[in-house]
């Protein structure tokens, strides 16, 4: 095989193995290595894929836009065939049932917390049982989970502390299970939130993961704060007021507002002074998301729009 400049690569790019999965059916694990401005002598960085022909795939699949946002994204941009939201909603529920991993909690909660979507509970449940019956197990309830608990917390630091700007407590995620599987079963969902009183004047800011650096110079530390938003963690802001003086407020994020004038503020309820303010992005220092985490008093818009 040869690059772009007809140099031969090192056969040490490819690496593809064929084994048989648990219902002894083949499937292909591979990493394809690729050369990068960030790699260190000989180690590659590599792009892993897991290839099947062995999976049930219930729904159709949808069209989605990958976000690619660098100055080399085709100008028809780039889009992939993706499972629908129910499914993906669906195969996290089961993988957690059956593998009992800290990643698949992880996201099971934080598509449950995503109302964007709004999926039917019953269309979800209908594609887990299919699911479950082509893997051969047994349909996942919250009983079986809760009984794989030791499991899944032994695996919570290690599985996602290097992936994470800051690792949720344990406990704020496991306790939503019984929230995720009410929905699931019954259909029943907590209350919807309105958004918090200051967020009625202006514009909504939702762009992207990514999307922000046309709206803020300071763009990764208003993503740091979407994260905490999404993982409902306090931050701490080193923010300069309008009087020159600084001060490091604790807040719970809320959203994103885009005045007339062309300004961007945060909404974010302030722990110490008991209400809700508004915080310009031009005057935020620093952002320090810390391992507290809090219930949200109204609707967080912060999460990038679908």
């Amino acid at each position: 095989m040869y690059d772009e400049a007809g140099l031969e690569l090192p056969a040490y790019r490819l690496r593809f193995d064929i084994y048989n999965n648990p219902r002894m059916r083949p499937s292909c694990q591979g990493r394809i290595y690729y050369r990068s401005h960030f790699q260190s002598g000989n180690n590659f960085p590599a792009v892993k894929l897991d290839l099947t022909a062995d999976e049930l795939v219930v729904d159709q699949t949808v069209r989605r836009t990958v976000s690619h946002p660098y100055p080399d994204e085709p100008s028809g941009g780039i889009e992939a065939f993706c499972y629908s939201y129910e499914e993906v909603f669906a195969e996290k529920i089961r993988a957690l049932g059956e593998r009992t991993r800290a990643r698949d909690l992880y996201d099971v909660v934080n598509l449950h917390r995503n109302r964007d979507y709004d999926p039917e509970s019953t269309h979800v449940r209908d594609i887990l049982m299919r699911k479950c019956a082509f893997k051969q197990i047994a349909m996942i309830t919250l009983e079986l989970v809760l009984a794989a608990k030791d499991t899944v917390v032994g695996t919570w630091d290690g599985m996602l502390r290097h992936q994470l700007p800051e690792l949720p407590p344990f406990e704020s995620f496991w306790a939503e299970l019984r929230d995720v599987f009410a929905w699931l079963d019954r259909g029943i969902l907590r209350p919807s939130l309105g958004p918090a009183p200051s967020q009625g004047a202006g514009q909504l800011v939702r762009p992207r993961f990514g999307g922000l650096a046309g709206i803020a110079d300071n763009a990764p530390m208003i993503e740091r704060i979407r994260f905490a938003a999404q993982n409902r963690l306090l931050v701490e802001l080193q923010y300069v007021r309008l009087d020159g003086n600084s001060r490091a407020p604790v807040i719970e994020p809320y959203s994103l507002r885009r005045s007339q004038a062309g300004d961007v503020s945060l909404a974010g309820f302030d722990i110490e002074d008991g209400h809700i303010k508004k915080y310009r992005v031009d005057r935020i220092r620093g952002v320090h998301v810390l391992d507290r985490t809090f219930v949200p008093r109204w609707l967080i818009e912060l999460s990038p729009h679908s």
